[in-house]
């Protein structure tokens, strides 16, 4: 019966993958098993079709071969993408794991359940090892699958050997991609690669998808960013399908050098370190252009640390299933760990778990300190490849925006904010810079804290920072962060609380996130502008916070991106929909009132777009400071939390003053910024002033001129220049008399007309911010060094500035001095004169007080000693010295102590040179 059932069913199965059968004699087989003929676009969407049913890439299930076999429960299919001529396709590949199932249990009477394929003991469900490590290869326990949750997260390795022909380089990338609201993010990090040139994506025929120039990214060596903008959605079906590769070309092969798919991996969501894999060739050309990746996660809540390899070019072909590999675990030449499992040749992914990882070897892994050996056993020999251990590498941001929505005790309603910029560095330090706008009263706690483990009221501080705290801003660095610290950084679960005089718990708290690279804001260079409730009169009581970067691109259009917290959504909307706010631009206008430019409303908290064809007045205003970006929401429709921009820019009007010193050559986007929140600026008469700008003081406006250098506020006197005329006139607007015209010559200029004659028909001059009468003339102010006298200028019809060097005049004499080390010219010095000049008798009445003298903030009197004080020096040295007051100046002198025969010497105090303890020995002195 067993025979005649097993023949039936060889002869109506068709399927090509591993199931379990019998054959005559009740033994157990693999037959031949092929999945169905059905295409993948019978139903739109790519994948298998099994049994007739449609299964997705990689998804994994029982076979059910109906009766009278049924399930097999002991059989696992997986969906697996393949590329025929061409095109992506999918296979079903199947295997038994009847052999995964443990040997030996902890009970006398195993049972096996229904629905089960391995026995287990009563009330224990038992998976099987390979199993479950199939089920999280690099998350560890279940609850390690919660992942960053920032979007779709994508990994290639890109190595010589996926080009056609291969490239026998030294060189190897890893590209991390994530797909976030239509864009793809991505950060390259790559090593042998002498200045890449271009990143360019295709298909599997090759055709070139999009391109990407690589520029020099500020502050990331070996890293190259990019975003690909508004996907196309056949090119993001072509990406979910590992139907994208990604190239990187070099000046030396402009074709490319290394190359990789791009593909989806659980182990990207959760991943903490990473390291990216060199071989080691010695020579070997036929190694050269492989490479691989290692994954590790952190299991936070004991002491493991799961990792995931990726090899490509390493391996060649070979009939066996798999080949033994062994991962090291290696510092400063130190073996910590080994561990040693198995690979297939087939997909070339390798994956276990390092166990009892000690602290040290936790903080030696969180500094940078361990390296990853990767030892092969091919059939051509044994091939190894090794790399750093750091840290994560990707081109983002992280940053925190700080709100009484979150605050621990229940919300707040101060109205403040806080912004805090955070840095993890391949060392594992946690650098950040804090600015808080608004609390209630004195700040007196700033700490960093993450969830307490075992305790959900709880929280764990990491480390408290009030000790970097002054003046609303803290920067510092958190230096010992350990392996689970830094995998509960990436993986956004920890917070920034303030606590203060009035909310000792907590007034305003943030988690810091992850900040997606964006190349229109150069990396969010510098602190965020800070919106905030306070910034209104009188200051609006609210929860809600946010911080925000805005930016002009070479088109003079305006980029912006907007972040809040505690923003409500609106009624009856479900999580991940558009929330209750409209981001504005509100122009400030005292003569024809405040206009209000809508920009976006707010999806995930998160406002962020493009505003082309500016008015050039609007412009003008951003160029000024006269802008405020406004969060409005129905509770508050004028406005709930804003903040100043002053966006230096020249696309204004061509005669309008603008802070060129703001922008660049590089054509690169001017960034705005909020002055008080620009940690350069300098605070002086009340208000704040930008680093590197100068202004007329208020002290003094028509002959003073200021300039902020780093925090420092510099003040110079106009410097007027020597006239050609014999009777100068003054202005009133003007500092410097000037040569009157043929026009004005004897007349008495009005304030009035001196006001309209020096803007309608003056000159603005950009270093001193003053306007200048027609015909005028004056030094030029270039900040930070002040007025220069070897150049004048002259202010010319049409509003033209001419500046030119002065010529010095000759000399005749045979030593010329400057008498001044700020002018410009040197002069002949006068003449000695041999006539004996007579002495006042004052000064000899005043010769007695002459005479003391004075020494740091004490005064000695004539002949008086003393010894001095010196810093550093050693008690006898500074005996030694003996200082003497002689009409009115300090002489010190090194008294030399006498050599003594006795062999053993003390000092007493007060006392220069030492004496004999036995009381015999030959003096000198």
């Amino acid at each position: 019966m067993a025979h005649s059932l097993c023949t039936l069913f060889l002869l109506c199965i068709t399927i090509t993958i591993s199931a379990i059968m019998c054959l005559p004699g009740g033994k157990a087989v693999a037959p031949v098993i092929k999945a169905d003929d059905d295409p993948r676009h019978s139903k739109g969407l790519e994948g298998c079709s099994f049994g007739g049913n449609f299964y997705e890439f990689h998804e994994t299930w029982n076979p059910d071969l109906g009766d009278p076999i049924g399930v097999m429960l002991c059989v696992r299919c997986t969906c697996e993408r393949v590329v025929k001529r061409g095109e992506l396709m999918g296979q079903v590949s199947c295997r038994n794991i009847k052999n995964e199932c443990p040997k030996e249990l902890p009970c006398d009477e195993p049972i096996l359940p229904e629905g089960e394929c391995c026995k287990r003991c009563p009330d224990t469900k038992i998976v099987p090892d390979n199993l479950a490590k199939e089920y999280s290869e690099v998350h560890g326990d279940h609850e390690s699958f919660e992942g960053r949750n920032i979007g779709e997260e994508f990994l290639s390795v890109m190595t010589g050997s996926e080009m056609q022909p291969r490239v026998t380089t030294d060189g190897a990338a890893r590209g991390h991609f994530l797909f976030v609201n239509g864009d793809l993010h991505f950060s390259i990090y790559f090593k042998g690669l002498k200045k890449p040139r271009q990143v360019y994506f295709s298909d599997v025929l090759n055709n070139t998808l999009y391109e990407h120039d690589v520029h020099e990214t500020v502050g990331k060596s070996n890293m190259i960013c990019g975003q690909w903008r508004n996907l196309p959605n056949t090119h993001l079906r072509y990406l979910d399908s590992g139907m994208v590769f990604v190239t990187v070309t070099t000046r030396s092969y402009r074709d490319g050098e290394v190359r990789g798919r791009i593909v989806t991996h659980r182990a990207t969501s959760t991943e903490t370190f990473s390291s990216l894999l060199l071989p080691e060739t010695e020579g070997d050309r036929q190694r050269k252009g492989g490479g691989g990746i290692v994954m590790m996660t952190v299991n936070e809540d004991s002491n493991k640390i799961n990792f995931v390899g990726v090899l490509q070019g390493m391996i060649e072909d070979t009939e066996d299933d798999s080949l033994e590999i062994s991962v090291q675990f290696v510092r400063r030449g130190k073996l910590l760990n080994e561990v040693t499992t198995s690979i297939r040749p087939m997909d070339a992914v390798f994956a276990d778990v390092w166990s009892r990882v000690s602290k040290n070897q936790q903080r030696w892994l969180a500094r940078g300190q361990v390296n990853v050996l990767v030892r092969l056993n091919l059939p051509s020999g044994r091939t190894n490849a090794q790399g750093d251990i750091t840290p994560l590498r990707t081109c983002n941001e992280m940053h925190s925006v700080m709100s009484g929505s979150s605050a621990l005790d229940g919300p707040t309603y101060t109205g403040a904010t806080g912004s805090a910029m955070i840095t993890l560095t391949d060392d594992g330090v946690i650098e950040y810079t804090i600015r808080l706008i608004g609390v209630e009263t004195a700040v007196i706690g700033l700490t960093l804290e993450v969830p307490h483990p075992k305790k959900s009221h709880k929280r764990k501080i990491l480390d408290d920072i009030i000790r970097f705290y002054k003046n609303g801003w803290a920067y510092g660095k958190y230096d010992k962060p350990s392996a689970g610290d830094i995998h509960n950084l990436l993986m956004n679960k920890i917070s920034i609380n303030v606590a203060t005089v009035e909310h000792p718990t907590s007034e305003i708290r943030g988690q810091i996130k992850h900040l997606l690279y964006n190349g229109h804001f150069a990396r969010h260079q510098g602190m965020p502008i800070p919106l905030a409730g306070v910034n209104f009169v009188p200051p609006v009581q609210t929860s809600i916070a946010g911080h925000a970067w805005i930016s002009l691109d070479r088109d003079c259009a305006l980029h912006y991106e907007i972040i809040t917290e505690g923003l409500q959504m609106a009624k009856g909307k479900e999580k991940h929909s558009k929330l209750n706010g409209l981001a504005e631009l509100i122009i400030i206008d005292e003569a024809f009132g405040n206009q209000k430019i809508v920009l976006n409303t707010f999806d995930d908290d998160l406002a962020i777009g493009r505003l082309a064809d500016l008015d050039e007045d609007v412009l003008q205003y951003l160029n000024e400071g006269n802008v405020f970006i406004q969060i409005s929401t129905k509770a508050h429709p004028d406005g709930e939390i804003k903040g100043q921009v002053t966006l230096p820019n020249s696309c204004g009007r061509q005669d309008a003053p603008n802070l060129m010193e703001h922008t660049n050559n590089n054509n690169m986007p001017s960034i705005g910024f909020n002055v008080e929140a620009d940690p350069r600026s300098c605070y002086f008469e009340s208000e704040y002033h930008v680093d590197g700008s100068s202004w007329s003081p208020k002290f003094d406006k028509k002959c003073s001129t200021c300039t902020c250098t780093r925090l420092a506020v510099i003040c110079d006197p106009v410097v007027c220049p020597t006239l050609n005329c014999s009777s100068p006139v003054e202005l009133p607007e003007e500092c410097c008399p000037v040569c009157p015209s043929k026009e004005t010559e004897g007349k008495e200029i009005t304030e009035e007309e001196n006001k309209l004659n020096s803007h309608d028909e003056g000159c603005f001059f950009e270093g001193d911010k003053k306007f200048h009468a027609m015909g005028s003339t004056w030094h030029p102010y270039v900040p930070p060094f002040g007025y220069m006298k070897c150049a004048l200028c002259k202010c010319m019809p049409g509003n033209q500035v001419n500046c030119s060097k002065i010529r010095c005049p000759e000399l005749h004499c045979d030593a010329p001095v400057r008498l001044n080390p700020m002018d410009c010219c040197q002069t002949c010095p006068e003449q000695i004169t041999t006539t004996p000049r007579t002495i006042p008798s004052y000064e000899f009445m005043a010769d007695d007080s002459n005479s003391a003298c004075y020494v740091g903030k004490r005064r000695y009197e004539a002949d008086e000693e003393w010894v001095p004080e010196i810093n550093g020096a050693s008690s006898p040295t500074s005996r030694c010295i003996r200082c003497q007051c002689k009409e009115g100046k300090a002489t010190c002198k090194l008294r030399k102590c006498p050599k003594t025969d006795c062999e053993n010497e003390m000092y007493i105090d007060g006392e220069c040179c030492p004496i004999c303890l036995d009381g015999v020995g030959k003096t000198d002195s």
